[in-house]
């Protein structure tokens, strides 16, 4: 499909990683946030190093097939 229009079809299976996706993301959302608060280059430093190890999950194979 295209970039407007998704594909809704369902996979087979969850992915086994989204809850450890969604946690990434919550920890490295509040330590930006914190960064901004508090002006701290290196909590952004960090909130920017943590966010990236999330997108990198995202070409992890989470199903059994590679």
């Amino acid at each position: 499909m295209g970039l407007f229009r998704p594909d809704r079809t369902r996979r087979e299976q969850p992915d086994r990683l989204l809850n450890l996706k969604m946690l990434i993301f919550a920890v490295g959302a509040a330590v930006a946030l914190a960064g901004v608060a508090y002006e701290r280059q290196a909590l952004i430093l960090a909130a920017i190093i943590i966010l990236a190890v999330g997108v990198l999950l995202r070409f992890v194979p989470s199903r059994g097939d590679d």
